[in-house]
């Protein structure tokens, strides 16, 4: 198992209250960000953005997502032998920055077919305090060496399909490694009996909007793939190679719910007001009874479904101190709270501070019609025929705030 470093697991991993075991973490990840990138233009290692490389030349001649991937492997093994239950979380890094992969995967993603978005300078209904200046990407040395005007000054044609086409072929590493773990299963005989779950963290920017990584609320920062393989469910009635899918809003929450009822667990109760005092809770909902009304050709009516998000900004207007991209917590003055329905998406930028959003103080808005607009570059909060529907939309969003 392998889990992120440092606060965001409180610098313990979570253990022991996660974990029967001590999660897995490759030796090699203390070289995540070392001078090891190396391009015809210069020869000298550098810490870059864009950085393919020579596995067996990297220190310790490997990896970090490849140790997790044989780590899980012999996991399977193990457990494979001793017929106990049990529950796996591999955890890869790439695509995260910087991209380093091993540089044969840049062929599946040849530069002359790499696509550039079509909108990729900031759009003129976009709310200042909602822009993402990308400030991870510019303390990169292959970027910094482009000096790109802060904050809306826009990568070239050139560098910008460099860095997607490294972005891809990051993916189709990660792919490849997924696909020896999926392999292995099959080997091993679980796939029968093994719910399979596959999912992101977040969304990345690849230049829309003149934006780039994960710092926003905009539909490409925070829609993830969340793939379930449930056996004898999911794959009824199914070809090899074919899927069910269901488009409708749902979230990472859901997913702790859906896999406990999956496996014919008691289900877990929701949180609600009291989740503080409750010892086993969960804030999502099982999407179990989807995936059933999927299979049944969407017979049975649906209940309305929405995701929710947020992002925090130290203040309206991009800045490097304090990050905008990255406030600490003392420095949180707005947030911006984002409901997505199956057709809209709307976002408040608000006042925030102990803890708490004042609605009182808004200081912009963003409405997004997806059936007109999928790729959110058309702000509609101020369009008068779409004043009831942003209304709706603002009282959903304050009650399910509220709520938690």
């Amino acid at each position: 198992m392998h889990f992120f470093l440092g606060i965001s697991s409180n610098y313990s991993d979570d253990q022991p209250y996660s974990w029967t075991f001590p999660p897995f973490h490759p030796k090699s990840e203390i070289y995540k960000d070392s001078k090891v990138c190396i391009t015809k233009d210069n020869p000298f290692p550098q810490s870059n953005l864009v950085c393919p490389v020579e596995t067996k030349l990297q220190p310790d001649g490997t990896l970090p997502d490849i140790e997790s991937t044989y780590e899980a492997i012999q996991f399977l093994q193990r457990t494979r032998l001793s017929g106990i239950p049990f529950f796996l979380a591999v955890g890869f890094h790439k695509p995260h920055i910087p991209l380093k992969y091993p540089k044969h995967f840049k062929k599946f993603h040849p530069l002359d077919k790499v696509l550039l978005p079509n909108q990729r300078r900031k759009p003129p209904g976009l709310p200042i305090v909602a822009w993402n200046p990308w400030t991870d990407l510019r303390e990169r040395e292959d970027v910094k060496e482009l000096n790109i005007s802060f904050p809306f000054g826009v990568i070239k044609d050139k560098q910008a399909r460099l860095i997607i086409q490294s972005y891809y072929a990051a993916v189709s590493y990660v792919d490849d490694l997924i696909g020896l773990i999926l392999k292995e299963i099959i080997h091993l005989q679980l796939d029968k009996t093994t719910v399979i779950g596959l999912i992101g963290d977040h969304g990345w920017s690849l230049g829309e909007h003149g934006e780039w990584s994960k710092y926003s609320n905009f539909d490409i920062a925070t829609r993830v793939p969340l793939i379930l393989k449930i056996p004898g469910l999911s794959d009824r009635n199914l070809k090899i190679n074919d899927y069910n899918t269901v488009d409708v809003p749902v979230e990472l929450v859901d997913l702790f719910p859906t896999l406990v009822d999956a496996t014919g667990l008691q289900s877990i109760r929701q949180c609600g007001s009291k989740s503080k005092t409750t010892k086993l809770c969960t804030e999502g909902k099982s999407l179990l009874p989807l995936i059933m009304n999927a299979l049944n050709n969407g017979t049975k009516k649906e209940e309305r479904y929405f995701a929710l998000s947020q992002y925090p900004r130290p203040g309206e207007y991009p800045t490097l101190k304090p990050n905008s991209d990255k406030p600490k917590l003392k420095e949180i003055k707005i947030m911006g709270c984002s409901i997505r329905t199956e057709r809209f998406r709307y976002t408040e930028w608000c006042g925030f501070q102990n803890f708490s959003i004042n609605w009182r103080d808004t200081k912009a808005c963003e409405l997004y019609d997806h059936y007109l607009d999928p790729m959110e570059n058309l702000n509609l909060s101020e369009d008068k025929i779409y004043f009831e529907i942003r209304k709706e939309l603002s009282n959903m969003l304050r009650l399910q705030w509220n709520t938690y």
